[in-house]
């Protein structure tokens, strides 16, 4: 369970500011099934995943969390100059894993070999997905965030990393973002709504689905 409370997030100052999340005031509840965030692109659904996880401040208002809560699982890491293995063993850490454990397991999942111990700045984008993916399934969070999409890992390692996250996402929560019903449909039976900086009821997802579509419909007419 995640609990928003007043929450607001803007950027920049003056003429310039732009608010994208408005007095969210909402309790996402996973306890019964995975739940939605349906909304345009544009709208703010990365930003509010980034806060969840606690990536990214808000600029007023708080999150309470219930649950273990991953980061999105599109999320490349901090970057600079952490090496593979230094990376791994930051978010161990922060989430109270035992480094070696999660680094050992890591290593084996990736495939990444002695380059797990080069610096990130020297890796593919499909290799700090590979390295970031493993981490969050080695430590096993209650709360997976799904920002759209789950990183394509190449069809080499591809067969060890569905196995657990079928797995995982069997027996674990899932709270996705995307602009795609038939996204949220593989996992998802529940959805809100995402609009105008603010979010809506939660419902269930054909509920969802056709007021999302009204909206549209509506800000294309205003347009």
């Amino acid at each position: 369970m995640i609990h928003l409370e007043k929450l607001e997030k803007s950027y920049g100052k003056g003429r310039n500011k732009v608010e994208v999340l408005r007095g969210l005031d909402l309790t996402l509840d996973t306890s019964a099934s995975n739940l939605g965030i349906l909304g345009a692109k544009g709208s703010g659904k990365s930003t509010l995943m980034k806060i969840m996880a606690g990536l990214e401040p808000p600029t007023r208002g708080r999150v309470t969390r219930h649950a273990r809560v991953s980061w999105p699982l599109s999320w490349r890491g901090l970057g600079g100059g952490l090496s593979g293995d230094g990376q791994v063993f930051l978010l161990a850490r922060f989430y109270g894993a035992d480094r070696v454990s999660l680094l050992r397991f890591v290593a084996g999942l990736s495939g990444l070999g002695a380059k797990i111990y080069e610096p990130m700045k020297h890796y593919s984008g499909r290799e700090k997905d590979r390295l970031l993916l493993a981490t969050a399934l080695g430590l096993d969070f209650d709360i997976y965030l799904l920002d759209d999409t789950l990183p394509a890992i190449e069809s080499q390692h591809a067969a060890p990393y569905q196995m657990l996250l079928e797995e995982l996402l069997g027996k674990r929560r899932v709270i996705m973002a995307s602009s795609r019903v038939s996204s949220l449909a593989h996992y998802c039976t529940d959805a809100t709504i995402l609009h105008g900086g603010q979010l809506s009821r939660v419902m269930s997802l054909e509920t969802a689905a056709q007021c999302f579509e009204g909206l549209m419909r509506a800000d294309t007419g205003r347009n």
